[in-house]
């Protein structure tokens, strides 16, 4: 037995190993021009900022409607990469999206998904745009769609076009992360779907490496059958970032990472409510060893990288590539333990998009620039590439709810909030009845004083995690300077050290007194009552010092968490 296990790591090891290497010939087989970019550089912050200003103007001059088929599906991707910049949900480039999402959650719940082209890509991405948005307010149409579309998964274990038995790599990788974005917002996935989902990707990789359109299935993993002939980099992401997904989703990557109750330097009042127990017992319920899904993935990457991707001339799926080239790179990342600030492959990426980004603010909507996807579609495409949308995500979304210390100082005034007015009764809503109120507008004309300072947020861990995450939004994404100290404070006394990031964002809020909040929460969740000498009158240089002292901190704490800001 031990003997098996030891030849097991040292398989894990060699190839860890071999990926790294690959990854290394990878960043030395760049052009050499390429410059180094991030999210944040000023190039990309303007070019991302055109790219929605095309979508506000396709959105307010539409052209075209009702007879391109992914127009439905187009709408909620261009609402999904609005949200994702702007937070708007009102605007009406979200707003018309969210429209398309629930009417079509609202169809399948009522009469079930009926055939349609697009309709798997409709619904995954109706699912990943209302659980961006408010996954409260959403939930009962975030769970309905999910489980119709969790329904049409075929008998092999893949997803494809309702009328037909085969399944489809491309249709498959967004069920796959529908699936895992539902999981990690909280909502019911039963993992033999996601078990089933792999397994079929596993018996239909080529064995070159790489993933076709409709895959053949081998019958048994370890079988590498040749695959259609339309094999592509685009289809061989797709499926290579499907296996790394759904390893995550059984804990393979991070769960040596999960903070543990012994960790050093971890409150003794905080508890993991997401227990080892069943972090444990997920990663037993999937056989598959994580080394034997590495082997898959080290094939595809030796075939990407002695095959390199070249643009063809034409129309052609590019920018649906680059989508999935992020998505399988972030989870790349996770699985190896890479945190590269300024990869070689988002460089070159990045370079091309500068290069290549239309006057009107678009992608991929002229014939130089011509792509099988529309320019909505394709500018969307781009922009997410660009912000890292899935390395962004796997960092702020399911990493544990970290909840103790429910008791805040102790309650003596039971509220609830009626109209502008806050009324005495009913603590169970307090805190969920005054969000809403912080979250409408003129949050700013609230009377401070009338906010109680004994506030208590829900017992119920689950009601708990969705007040935590609206409060989350409101430090970050707040105009009102009274919502973000409202919603700062409470985060500080929640013990929660899912709050720690964004306190850690709030240290550099305009308003000193969010930053005093931000400041005591955090010493109070660490226990570290004088923190790192931050105080609301800190310099600029003093406040970037103790926000990277903070980041350190959290990081020894948590290393797979990803800091974007």
């Amino acid at each position: 037995m031990r003997g098996g296990m030891f030849r097991q790591f040292l398989v894990l090891i060699w190839v860890r190993l071999l990926l790294g290497g690959l990854l290394f010939a990878w960043a030395w087989g760049e052009p050499r021009g390429a410059r180094a970019y991030t999210p944040e550089s000023p190039e990309v912050l303007a070019a991302v900022e055109r790219g929605i200003q095309y979508l506000e103007k396709e959105q307010a001059n539409p052209s075209g409607i009702g007879t391109d088929p992914t127009e439905k599906g187009g709408r909620m991707l261009a609402a999904y990469t609005h949200y994702k910049i702007r937070q708007d949900p009102a605007h009406p480039v979200v707003a018309e999206g969210l429209a398309e999402a629930q009417n079509l959650a609202r169809t399948a719940m009522q009469s079930g998904l009926k055939h349609s082209a697009e309709i798997t890509y409709e619904c995954a991405v109706a699912l990943l745009l209302m659980i961006d948005v408010d996954p409260t307010k959403y939930a009962s149409l975030i769970q309905g769609l999910g489980n119709a579309l969790i329904g049409k998964q075929k008998s092999h274990g893949g997803f494809g076009y309702l009328n037909e038995e085969l399944g489809d790599t491309s249709q498959t990788q967004y069920c796959v992360l529908a699936m895992w974005t539902m999981d990690q917002a909280d909502f019911n996935v039963p993992k033999s779907n996601m078990d089933r989902a792999v397994q079929w990707l596993l018996r239909t990789q080529d064995p070159t490496g790489q993933w076709g359109y409709k895959g053949k299935d081998s019958q048994k993993i370890g079988n590498l059958v040749p695959q259609d002939e339309r094999k592509s980099h685009s289809l061989t992401t797709a499926g290579a970032g499907s296996v790394l997904i759904g390893g995550d989703f059984f804990g393979l990557w991070r769960s040596a990472k999960q903070m543990q109750p012994d960790v050093p330097g971890l409150p003794p009042a905080v508890r993991v409510a997401n227990s080892v127990d069943e972090m444990r017992e997920r990663r037993e319920s999937f056989k598959i060893p994580g080394e034997t899904l590495l082997t898959f993935i080290a094939r595809s990457e030796n075939y990407m990288n002695t095959n390199r991707y070249q643009r063809q001339g034409g129309r052609t799926w590019h920018y649906y590539y680059i989508y999935t080239l992020e998505r399988y790179k972030s989870f790349l990342e996770v699985a190896n333990g890479i945190q590269e600030k300024e990869p070689a492959w988002y460089n070159e990426v990045t370079e091309q998009l500068l290069g290549s980004q239309a006057a009107d603010g678009s992608w991929g909507a002229t014939e130089k620039d011509g792509s099988l996807s529309n320019g909505k579609v394709s500018t969307c495409f781009g922009i997410l590439f660009l912000i890292r949308s899935t390395k962004k995500a796997i960092g702020e979304i399911g990493e544990g709810l970290l909840a103790g210390g429910y008791e805040l100082p102790k309650d003596t005034t039971k509220i609830r909030v009626e109209g502008t007015q806050i009324k005495p009764e009913k603590v169970a809503t307090a805190v969920t009845d005054l969000l809403g109120l912080l979250e409408a507008e003129g949050a700013d004309k609230l009377e401070g004083g009338s906010i109680p300072e004994d506030l208590k947020l829900a017992d119920d861990p689950e009601e708990r995690k969705k007040q935590l995450s609206r409060l989350e939004r409101l430090a970050r994404g707040s105009q009102s300077w009274q919502a973000r100290r409202v919603a700062t404070r409470l985060l500080g006394q929640s013990d929660s050290l899912e709050s720690v990031p964004t306190l850690i964002f709030a240290l550099t809020d305009p308003d000193a007194q969010v930053r005093r909040y931000a400041a005591d929460g955090l010493g109070y969740i660490s226990r570290k009552m004088s923190g790192f000498g931050t105080s609301a009158k800190e310099t600029d240089a003093e406040t970037r010092k103790a926000v990277e002292q903070w980041k350190n901190w959290y990081l020894r704490l948590n290393p797979s968490y990803v800091f974007l800001d």
